[in-house]
């Protein structure tokens, strides 16, 4: 158990993979912050995968370029 600010916060195994993932897209700006986007890897995207995979990479050098690393 952890208690933050008088919550109390118990470990929680999820039954199934299945279950775990759709906590994981129900809560993901929680998790992820406000501004994130939650691509479900299971989710087909057929034709556009290339175009995702780009544009998740384009993303990742805007960061690490205004991070200043």
């Amino acid at each position: 158990m952890l208690l933050i600010d008088g919550v109390k916060y118990e470990l929680w195994t999820p039954p199934s993979e299945d279950e775990f993932e759709q906590v994981v897209k129900e809560h993901a700006q929680d998790i992820f912050g406000k501004e994130s986007i939650y691509l479900d890897r299971k989710q087909k995207l057929g034709h556009c995968q290339e175009s995702v995979q780009y544009l998740m990479d384009t993303l990742s050098s805007l960061e690490t370029y205004h991070n200043g690393t």
